[in-house]
C-alpha cells in the first residue's frame, strides 16, 4: 500500500485486526498521564500585561472614579496608611468648606415690621 493509494474496507480491516492481534500479544503502551505537583496546580499568576487590561471602560460617564469618603469624614479603610488617610480626608474638607457660598448675614436686631 502506497500512500497515494485508497485502500478498501477489507484492507482496513485486516489492518485493524491485525494491530488487535499485536496489541494482545505485545501489550498496548498506555499514554502515561502527566502529574502535576501540588505547588503548580494552585499557582496562580498575579502579573498581567497592559494589553490584557480589560478596566477601561469606553463609557465617559465611568472614565473617572469617585473617591467616597467613608461615614461623612468619619471612617478610614483598611489596608491604607491612617496618617495619608486623614490627611487627605483634612484637605478634601477644608477644598469643601472654600467652595461652599458665604450664608448671608443675619438680620439686624430690632424689632420686626
Amino acid at each position: 500500500s502506497q500512500k497515494g493509494e485508497v485502500k478498501s474496507k477489507e484492507e482496513l480491516d485486516k489492518e485493524k485486526e491485525l494491530e488487535q492481534i499485536r496489541n494482545t500479544y505485545l501489550g498496548v503502551k498506555k499514554k502515561k498521564k502527566k502529574v502535576m505537583k501540588i505547588s503548580e496546580k494552585f499557582r496562580f499568576s498575579f502579573d498581567w500585561g497592559a494589553e490584557e487590561d480589560t478596566s477601561a471602560d469606553l463609557n465617559p460617564l465611568y472614565e473617572k472614579k469617585h473617591e467616597a469618603l467613608l461615614l461623612f469624614g468619619r471612617g478610614l479603610r483598611a489596608g491604607i496608611d491612617r496618617r495619608e488617610q486623614l490627611q487627605k480626608r483634612d484637605e478634601v474638607l477644608t477644598n469643601r468648606q472654600r467652595e461652599l457660598p458665604m450664608p448671608p448675614p443675619p438680620p439686624p436686631p430690632g424689632p420686626r415690621p
